[in-house]
């Protein structure tokens, strides 16, 4: 398989963007844009927690939210990877190169998103943890401490990056075999 060159991937959108602009536009119209402007308009009313309610009951809304929304967030999804492999099609036909070959091209770089999102989930769960500790009022015990601030966060960030070091250690190796980036 051929390297990835991010430049020249650019160049080739940039290109077909311009050489089929008004079919695109429609496809996306039609496929991706008018059902999700459907579901906002015509899909579930969110339920609304009450005013003071507790976080369980916070989220209990929002999981009746979340399973009330789930069949209209799948018909989009739908209709939207279809519009997604037409455009795919279209923008593939000067090229020679099928959707099958496409699709395979992308899958390969499904190892390299989960790498990245590992990073990103160390930053965000060492977040919640401190929004958590503010919200159940914990917090305030370490406020008398001699902890300072860096101390604190490397304390909350530290079983995280643990964790983020562990998978990138175990993802590194099937990177190497099977990612689209060099």
């Amino acid at each position: 398989m051929p390297k990835f060159d991010m430049g020249a991937a650019w160049e080739d959108s940039m290109l077909l963007l311009r050489s089929h602009s008004a079919l695109t536009g429609a496809i996306a119209a039609v496929f991706l844009f008018l059902p999700t402007l459907a579901v906002s308009w015509f899909g579930p009313v969110p339920i609304e927690p009450a005013a003071g309610a507790s976080f369980d009951q916070v989220m209990a809304t929002m999981r009746a939210n979340v399973i009330q929304a789930v069949p209209y967030q799948l018909f989009v999804a739908i209709v939207s990877g279809i519009g997604g492999i037409g455009i795919l099609r279209l923008w593939l036909s000067r090229s020679g190169i099928s959707v099958g070959e496409a699709l395979v091209f992308a899958l390969t770089m499904v190892p390299t998103v989960i790498v990245i999102l590992l990073m990103f989930i160390t930053a965000v769960l060492t977040a919640l943890g401190v929004v958590r500790e503010k919200e159940l009022g914990s917090i305030t015990n370490l406020y008398v401490t001699p902890v300072n601030r860096l101390e604190f966060l490397l304390g909350k960030q530290l079983p995280y990056v643990a964790v983020g070091l562990a998978n990138f250690l175990l993802m590194t190796p099937l990177l190497s075999r099977c990612s689209a980036f060099p």
